[in-house]
């Protein structure tokens, strides 16, 4: 019995040369083409082509004739991002920066090649192996790409490229009867828990924070502590004034004593944090952020406009105001009620 003419192509194909696979409703492709590792889908519905059917299709992908490229003289990849991150480093960049930077470069190199020349790059495909194949997320592919783009800027060839959107969980923000609840059982956390609930600071800036930032009922927040290197003065809350006062008088604290000792790093304080949230009974996966979150959606529901709450929690752009600016029904009605 003869081989049907649909799968004879797919039965000539070289061994190893390529293969489809289902994905969703989708056949994709995956092969090799002039040395490099194409993964797309071919256009076919599952629910409509049978497997050799897609093999053909790869097939005549495989056999269309491309066009061979001249040579390209712009810089390889490898040596852009290498030469990028030890600018960063000569540019005294934070250490948590660079390390960033590091692990985008090897997650670049790996997939990409650090020979291919940083005009010939196959960023779409790149960020499906990574998405599919590692799994990584929208946010972490736009990372990699952002530290290429800032990379070939610096070279002085520059990368298009377009970013995928990230859609960001609305942020978790407390009720008031949570928040007293939290307050209650915080025992020992009682600190951290009224510093960042009253204040809106970050987990890093609170732990950074000395008695002597806190002058004339006023946090003022030098660069060095603030993320993004940028100092703000954030008022004190009457209740966490008290707060302050009692526990510098009974740790008998000096100037340049930590509100929060004990905390090598921000994310001790979240896991600590947390023990108090299970006390609750509240859930949360990043505690320190949802009392920053907390904080500012109050603000807003309670119409202080958000050029004064951009100020008071450092954000560099109003898109992120906005993105704390939560909404419920009876904001809702206040505002058919203004008409």
């Amino acid at each position: 019995m003869g081989i049907p003419s649909r799968l004879r192509a797919s039965a000539a194909r070289p061994r190893g040369r390529g293969y489809v696979e289902a994905r969703g409703d989708q056949w994709w492709m995956n092969a090799r083409v002039q040395g490099q590792r194409v993964r797309r889908p071919l256009g076919l519905l599952v629910s409509e082509t049978t497997q050799a059917e897609a093999e053909v299709a790869l097939d005549r992908y495989l056999a269309r004739p491309v066009a061979t490229q001249p040579a390209s003289g712009a810089p390889k990849l490898g040596a852009v991002l290498e030469g990028y991150i030890r600018g960063m480093g000569a540019r005294g960049c934070r250490a948590s920066s660079v390390a960033n930077a590091e692990s985008s470069r090897r997650a670049l190199v790996r997939v990409l090649g650090a020979q291919t020349p940083i005009d010939r790059l196959d960023l779409n495909g790149y960020v499906l192996r990574r998405r599919d194949k590692d799994g990584v997320s929208t946010h972490s592919t736009n990372r990699d790409l952002r530290i290429l783009k800032a990379a070939g800027r610096a070279a002085k060839c520059p990368v298009e490229i377009t970013f995928g959107k990230v859609d960001k969980p609305a942020p978790q923000a407390l009720t008031r009867e949570e928040q007293d609840r939290l307050i209650a059982h915080a025992g020992e956390m009682r600190t951290a828990v009224l510093l960042l609930a009253l204040s809106g600071l970050r987990a890093g800036e609170a732990t950074k924070l000395t008695f002597k930032m806190v002058v004339d009922g006023e946090m003022r927040l030098p660069a060095e502590v603030c993320k993004g290197r940028y100092s703000r003065t954030v008022p004190v809350h009457p209740q966490l004034a008290e707060e302050l006062a009692r526990v510098r008088a009974e740790r008998g604290a000096g100037p340049d004593d930590l509100v929060l000792p004990g905390y090598a790093r921000s994310s001790e304080l979240g896991r600590r944090l947390r023990a108090v949230w299970a006390a609750a009974k509240i859930k949360t996966k990043r505690p320190a952020h949802a009392l920053r979150a907390t904080a500012a959606t109050r603000m807003l529901q309670a119409g202080i406009d958000v050029k004064t709450v951009q100020e008071i929690f450092g954000w560099q752009s109003l898109s992120v105001v906005a993105h704390y600016a939560s909404t419920d029904a009876a904001a809702k009605r206040r505002a058919i009620e203004s008409l």
